[in-house]
């Protein structure tokens, strides 16, 4: 499952590498990608090297049912719609978690001032988190009826398998979503049965200013994978705020990496010249690739 730009990008490199064709070769093996953003622009890249995936397995006589991609670019919906669906949490959270507390005084976490982004803008973490509910919870539920699909494919696997959950810990569209959707995956989907993994991607120097939702982030992955800290947060809240990260988090380091990558583009003859923002800009793209 990839949650975001950086999300979409570890579904690349997993389509990338060519070993997966050799485990579907095994009649009882399963693949199952999942890319979730708001908006498509980001997930373009997904979606074309699964559309070369399915051809590759085609050449070698690969049944095309044993391989499950899809993308779900969800919408910033009309304020109003949000905002409807916000004040109605109390309700699926009474549904989802039977301890839930039902606060009287219970108001939704976006303020009513606030501006809409457009699709395509950048996305702050509490939006991000805001949208996915809708998505998940409200109206025809597209994101919930993708985890259904996801799920079926991984349930007709005859093999031992895993689910890695893939975003950056530096975003807003992949750590506003990704704690709640692996939180229903896990949980409610799974039922624990299967290990799912986290992977967040740290930034690195060239990603510039840290974002300020990345505090908020790592407090919430830290009352997850902190074991007395979540068994403190399941005796108030219930058994399903456990964490979901059944098989464990990944923290991926990029900034090795990006020091290399930046003095093999400062020490090139043909990229000297090059203005310093672009070779940054670069050495950031490629670091990215390298780490999926």
């Amino acid at each position: 499952v990839g949650v975001g730009r950086t999300g979409a990008g570890y579904v690349e490199g997993l389509l990338r590498t060519g070993e997966i064709e050799d485990i579907l070769e095994n009649p009882k093996a399963r693949v199952a990608a999942l890319v979730v953003d708001i908006g498509e622009k980001d997930m373009q890249g997904a979606i074309d090297y699964a559309s070369g995936f399915r051809l590759r397995l085609e050449e070698r006589g690969i049944p095309q049912e044993r391989f499950h991609f899809e993308a779900v670019p969800l919408v910033v919906p009309e304020r109003n719609d949000l905002f409807n669906s916000l004040r109605r949490m109390r309700e699926f959270l009474k549904l989802e978690y039977p301890r839930y507390y039902w606060n009287p005084n219970y108001e939704p976490w976006l303020p009513s001032s606030m501006t809409m982004p457009e699709t395509g803008d950048h996305i702050p973490r509490a939006v991000a988190k805001a949208i996915y509910a809708k998505a998940y919870y409200d109206g025809d539920r597209p994101m919930e009826a993708a985890l259904n699909r996801f799920v079926k494919h991984i349930e007709e696997a005859g093999l031992p398998s895993m689910v890695l959950g893939c975003f950056s810990l530096n975003g807003g569209t992949g750590s506003g979503i990704s704690m709640d959707l692996m939180r229903h995956l896990s949980s409610v989907k799974l039922g624990r049965r299967i290990p799912v993994i986290g992977v967040g991607q740290l930034p690195n120097s060239g990603d510039g200013e840290v974002n300020p939702a990345m505090f908020p982030t790592l407090n919430e992955i830290d009352c997850m994978l902190d074991d007395d800290k979540n068994a403190g947060v399941c005796a108030v809240w219930g058994d399903l705020y456990k964490s979901p990260f059944t098989g464990g988090f990944l923290a991926v380091n990029t900034e090795h990496s990006f020091q290399r990558l930046s003095s093999y583009t400062q020490n090139d003859d043909q990229n000297r010249n090059i203005d310093p923002a672009v070779r940054i800009r670069i050495a950031n793209e490629v670091t990215n690739k390298f780490a999926q």
